[in-house]
């Protein structure tokens, strides 16, 4: 399985998916022109993962989420993306994910709370 690793644009967060490393980290700005495009990519690598998901376990997958902004398409992504994740736990893959936001960024903090109660995932908030 290959590591995917996409540089940020004014639009898109940089992606570092680290089969190896176990880690997927999300950090810069979330709001794609064609959300469902950029984030299928992310979607495609796990379920390459998911194939080979017998190789690794029992494992820990550590999720980072470091975003500046992230806008309302992005966040229904990204928990399109954690669904995809939580199906690989039936199969012994465990989940550490980290909400990092501006301790001056309420919103984001709110944003992450939101995602973790809609995904029924206990996430460590960060603030930097």
């Amino acid at each position: 399985m290959k590591r995917l690793i996409l540089s940020n644009t004014d639009f898109t967060p940089s992606i570092d998916l680290n089969p190896s490393g176990l880690s997927m980290t999300f950090s810069g700005v979330s709001r794609p022109e064609n959300v469902s495009l950029f984030y299928q990519q992310i979607i495609d690598w796990i379920l390459d993962l998911s194939d080979e998901i017998e190789e690794i376990v029992p494992a820990t997958l550590k999720l980072i989420f470091k975003l500046d902004y992230c806008n309302s398409a992005s966040q229904k992504y990204i928990l399109i993306v954690l669904e995809k994740l939580v199906e690989l736990k039936t199969k012994g893959l465990e989940l550490a994910v980290e909400w990092w936001y501006d301790q001056s960024d309420d919103k984001m903090l709110e944003d992450g709370e939101d995602v973790a109660d809609a995904i029924g995932l206990v996430f460590v908030f960060k603030p930097y």
